[in-house]
């Protein structure tokens, strides 16, 4: 098999057609899901979350640490714990911080470091907005 990891999405006009799709589907892996091109839009929204946002929040912790002489690979480790832990916990039960405790001195005390950086603090207060509700919904 070529991949168990990357799902294949597949999409076609009859039954006929998506049935020949699935077993040639089926012989590269394991991973193998029909999706309406209206699905397909909603997968493709929710990679740019969960994938070019999280590359571009990963991206701003590295210009943060290395305006402060400390290296990115320092917090490799706890990166890779984050994706890690998503194994065998939905989002909403691996989301940890000062956000989801509701810290508001941690959370004061970061805001006021970042009084040079707009554009961050702006970043860090929406999205810790964001997580503190989030941890107060039921998921559907």
């Amino acid at each position: 098999m070529i991949s168990e990891i990357i799902p294949f999405c597949l999409e076609a006009h009859d039954r006929n057609t998506l049935k020949i799709l699935k077993n040639l589907a089926a012989k590269l892996s394991s991973n193998v899901h029909e999706v309406s091109s209206e699905q397909r839009v909603f997968l493709h929204l929710a990679a740019v979350y969960a994938c070019n946002f999280t590359n571009h929040m990963i991206f701003l912790a590295e210009k943060l640490i290395r305006k402060n002489g400390l290296s990115f690979s320092m917090l490799n480790p706890l990166i890779k714990e984050t994706f890690e832990k998503l194994e065998n916990l939905s989002p909403q039960q691996a989301q940890t911080g000062p956000a989801v405790r509701n810290d508001k001195n941690i959370m004061e005390k970061h805001l006021s470091l970042l009084d040079d950086m707009p554009e961050m603090k702006d970043i860090y207060r929406m999205i810790s907005e964001n997580i503190y509700k989030s941890s107060k919904e039921e998921l559907v």
